[in-house]
């Protein structure tokens, strides 16, 4: 069912090479108006929230809201006073309510930095936006003659 919903998942973003530059829409950014944007592909949940330092944890504060266009994509903007605590170094993840089970607590797939926690023996994201935009590569530059090699990492 997992595979399924990621063959699914990834179609529905335009294929293989879109899902290698999903970092550009999906995680968090920082918009040009001192506001944050967060986007993370999270099927199969009723709800989803982003929390952190910058909410004091707090499971409510910042829901998401699912896409109508794409479901299982949720998103959401953080303004104001929570998107000024939100500074780089920060520690945030997701707070999930799944349609079956218990809920959890995810680390967000497009984080670019990771920390580990002691007091709870997981990790968490760390809010380290982008320097730099990555300039996309031209059309067909870069892709390999050979077929499409998928190489994971488990953390």
């Amino acid at each position: 069912a997992r595979i399924a919903c990621l063959t699914e998942g990834a179609a529905s973003l335009g294929g293989l090479r879109e899902v290698s530059e999903s970092y550009r829409n999906f995680g968090l950014h920082k918009t040009g108006a001192g506001a944050w944007s967060f986007r993370e592909w999270v099927p199969g949940a009723t709800g989803v929230f982003l929390v952190g330092e910058f909410n004091a944890w707090d499971k409510a504060a910042t829901p998401l809201e699912e896409s109508e266009d794409f479901p299982g994509v949720w998103s959401c903007r953080i303004a104001g006073a929570a998107a000024a605590s939100f500074a780089k170094g920060s520690k945030y993840k997701l707070y999930v309510v799944p349609k079956e089970g218990e809920p959890y607590w995810p680390v967000p797939a497009w984080s670019t930095r990771y920390a580990y926690t002691p007091d709870t023996n997981l990790l968490d994201a760390v809010c380290w936006p982008l320097e730099a935009k990555v300039k996309p590569l031209a059309p067909g530059a870069g892709v390999p003659a050979v077929p499409d090699r998928i190489y994971e990492c488990h953390l």
